[in-house]
């Protein structure tokens, strides 16, 4: 799940297609301001920015993202990472869909009930 919280709006997130989060966030609710979309970028870390601080979690190959070096970044005047890493969220955010326009809800339902429900095997022709 890749998130932010900036100016433009108090909290964003744009979890990856198949993404464990994206189950997560449609049992929660939902308040004004707070945006989720859908990417397919292949990404490389989860981005986490708050104001003027920001932790990035590397993706390990072999590794759950829970056990993988987190970065924690401040913007200070000089510095060029952090806005290496917002400019790289922003291209990401830009190409997303909100989760709402993705089908991602019919789609998840949908797979779900064929694995409750299964179709069975056509017949067999000699």
């Amino acid at each position: 799940m890749r998130c932010a919280r900036g100016r433009r709006t108090p909290f964003r997130c744009h979890p990856g297609p198949g993404s464990d989060g994206a189950v997560l966030l449609r049992a929660v609710s939902r308040p004004p301001g707070i945006d989720f979309r859908l990417q397919r970028a292949t990404l490389y870390n989860s981005i986490f920015v708050y104001d003027e601080e920001m932790l990035i979690n590397q993706h390990v190959y072999g590794m759950y993202g829970y056990m993988a070096p987190i970065l924690h970044l401040r913007k200070i005047e000089g510095g060029d990472f952090f806005d290496m890493y917002i400019q790289s969220f922003e291209r990401v955010w830009e190409i997303s869909t909100p989760i709402e326009d993705s089908g991602f809800w019919q789609q998840r339902t949908a797979a779900i009930s064929s694995t409750t429900h299964p179709v069975p095997p056509a017949p067999r022709t000699a």
